[in-house]
């Protein structure tokens, strides 16, 4: 499962070519001040965002089956410019042509 971390890393540091490359269609994001984000918004949200430029992940835990692998953690993250940020994190990936692919994921700010 440490694929599904790896996974998780590009997702925080790569932008939206790597949640392009990793969204499921159905893909569905809950970001605290942003709300409810599906995967047409969630890619054009990216392109104006500034990228973290670290992150680290706390209290790793995962949850999986054959198909589905649950991911829970809380994170740091910084990019330029900006205060460290802290959040308690959920990502849900799916089995999907021979790959995970995120379909969930859901961030609260601490």
């Amino acid at each position: 499962m440490d694929d599904l971390w790896a996974l998780e890393r590009r997702l925080w540091l790569e932008g939206a070519d790597a949640y392009s490359d990793l969204m499921a269609d159905a893909c569905v994001m809950i970001f605290g001040p942003m709300g409810i984000m599906q995967r047409a918004a969630i890619l054009e949200s990216l392109q104006q965002a500034p990228r973290w430029t670290t992150v680290s992940f706390h209290e790793e835990t995962i949850a999986s089956n054959i198909k589905t692998a649950v991911l829970a953690y809380r994170t740091t993250a910084s990019r330029y410019g900006a205060k460290e940020y802290s959040a308690l994190c959920c990502s849900t990936y799916v089995q999907d042509g021979g790959g995970w692919k995120i379909l969930a994921h859901q961030q609260t700010p601490l």
